[in-house]
């Protein structure tokens, strides 16, 4: 599994796999001093709590902006969706790749795979190294298809995640969900949407680094209306149900624990499409009677 799986590309693909099939547009902003940001904050008696969306990988050109810079140089904790201090999670991962991701004996990809589909996958990696990958059920074969392709791209770079850690240098590192969960997550997907997984890395391989750009610039646009008009886009409601809106709930409800028994400042940092709509975290947050603050650059 080591082959294809580095230290970091899984939590890295995780969260890109929901994405890889939404067309983000570029967005402009009438007035940069005044635009919205991808935090927000809520506080109690002794606790900041910031809030992050983040993208997991970012073209290696990419610059932050001061107020990330501020939150994440103030934290004393970070809390991000899988803990990157240690290499007990990398570890984890592979360990439950070998036991969740991969077929039993006699059995393999290719007897799930449509034809077509199979025939492109196969001329995707190689006949040379074809059986390698072929005991690797479809959720886990993605994986294997985003690092071979997409992550091969030498403008990449790594996501917020890592440079919030740099940057927060002095913060306790707190995990949202672990490896387990977003493995259970993936694994729990229907063969369907494990194959739409295949259709679309294949689908958008050639201009990762292309829809990855514009991804970023709507990032940094905060526009959420938008990204949450594009987010409704997502092929499978089961998907996007599975990989989004129930995490959600485990995240509002984390974010309620660490300001219920934290104290000082906290910045939580996860995907940013966990923060969309009406079942994104500020909402599911709101809903519990918090006061959540959606930040701008005027506020720094």
């Amino acid at each position: 599994m080591k082959t294809f799986m580095g230290r970091r590309r899984f939590f890295i693909t995780f969260c890109f796999t929901i994405f890889i099939t939404i067309t983000l547009p570029v967005l402009g902003s009438e007035n940069p001093e005044e635009s919205p940001l991808m935090l927000w904050s809520i506080e109690d008696e002794d606790t900041t709590l910031y809030l992050m969306g983040t993208i997991h990988i970012l073209p290696s050109s990419f610059t932050h902006a001061f107020p990330y810079y501020r939150v994440a140089t103030m934290a004393d904790y970070l809390a991000l969706e899988v803990d990157i201090s240690t290499k007990d999670s990398a570890d984890r991962m592979v360990t439950l790749l070998q036991t969740k991701g991969m077929y039993p004996q006699g059995k393999s990809v290719e007897d799930d795979l449509p034809p077509q589909l199979l025939h492109d996958v196969k001329d995707f990696f190689g006949a040379s190294s074809w059986n390698q990958f072929k005991q690797l059920r479809p959720w886990a074969l993605n994986f294997a298809l985003i690092e071979a392709g997409q992550f091969a791209n030498t403008g990449l770079g790594d996501g917020h995640e890592q440079w919030l850690f740099q940057q927060a240098s002095q913060a306790q590192v707190l995990e949202v969900e672990g490896v387990d969960a977003q493995v259970r997550a993936l694994a729990s997907l229907s063969l369907k949407d494990q194959i739409g997984l295949i259709r679309a890395s294949l689908n958008e391989g050639q201009n990762f680094q292309e829809e990855l750009e514009r991804m970023v610039e709507v990032w940094q646009e905060g526009d959420l209306e938008q990204l949450t008009l594009e987010m409704e886009e997502l092929k499978s409601p089961t998907m996007a149900q599975i990989l989004l809106f129930q995490r959600n709930h485990v995240m509002a409800d984390k974010a309620v624990e660490y300001l219920n028994t934290l104290a000082g400042t906290v910045l939580m940092a996860v995907g940013c499409g966990h923060f969309l709509g009406e079942q994104g975290i500020p909402a599911l947050l709101e809903e519990q009677g918090l006061t959540v603050k959606r930040l701008y650059s005027s506020d720094f």
